[in-house]
């Protein structure tokens, strides 16, 4: 094992798990010892492989991945907001969008408050407001990245959000609270329309969901 990279030893941890070799004490109890042997590995690596063993083990009907058209076409058969708050966090933060899903639910009646507002805090809207154009996501160009900014602000600006319900982790505030202070220094660049209405007050807590998990950009349903 001294020879294997971090990466190899996630894909190890996970398949072992996945094969019936490990229980998940004894991935924590292996784990343990090459810390002891590496100690530049990072726990991030563990809980990567602990997410890639879930992911191994879950059955393929169970499994919905957002880079894929039969993902895209099952989230948009549902009418759930939820699974696609989920799919929003997949395909913006680990699998792109190649098959148009954001665009998509940006315009569906239904999105919640809260989808809207992770895509634009998440990727930094406060430096959009700015008149920012490079931010570097990795799997969006420049140009998809203020086409989605502008979209969402399209959406608050217009047909607003009926839905409120799923909530925001607190981590987003400091960012809301840079939205709001660009607008209230007039901060704002030429050409762009602020989503007032989407950011003008806090978020609630996230709601607990037990139907769905996202485990490294692939959405589990129990």
């Amino acid at each position: 094992m001294s020879g294997l990279s971090e990466r190899m030893h996630v894909e190890f941890l996970a398949s072992a798990a996945h094969d019936g070799v490990f229980s998940r004490e004894r991935m924590e109890e292996h784990w343990r010892i090459l810390k002891g042997a590496h100690a530049k590995l990072d726990d991030e690596l563990y809980e990567k492989a602990v997410a890639r063993a879930r992911i191994l083990n879950t059955p393929a009907d169970k499994k919905i991945d957002i880079a894929s058209k039969n993902g895209v076409a099952k989230v948009q058969s549902s009418r759930d907001t939820m699974l696609w708050h989920l799919a929003t966090m997949a395909a913006l933060a680990y699998r792109g969008d190649k098959h148009g899903f954001l665009q998509w639910v940006l315009q569906q009646p239904e999105t919640d408050r809260a989808t809207a507002g992770w895509i634009f805090l998440w990727a930094e809207g406060s430096r959009f407001l700015r008149g920012q154009t490079d931010f570097a996501l990795e799997h969006f160009s420049n140009k998809s990245t203020l086409e989605l900014f502008h979209a969402v602000c399209e959406r608050s600006e217009g047909a607003g959000f009926s839905r409120d319900e799923l909530g925001l982790d607190r981590d987003f505030e400091e960012e809301r609270l840079n939205c709001l202070e660009a607008m209230a220094n007039d901060e704002i660049a030429p050409g762009i329309v602020a989503p007032r209405a989407l950011l003008s007050r806090p978020f609630d807590p996230p709601r607990v969901e037990g139907r769905y998990t996202l485990e490294d950009g692939i959405i589990l349903c129990a």
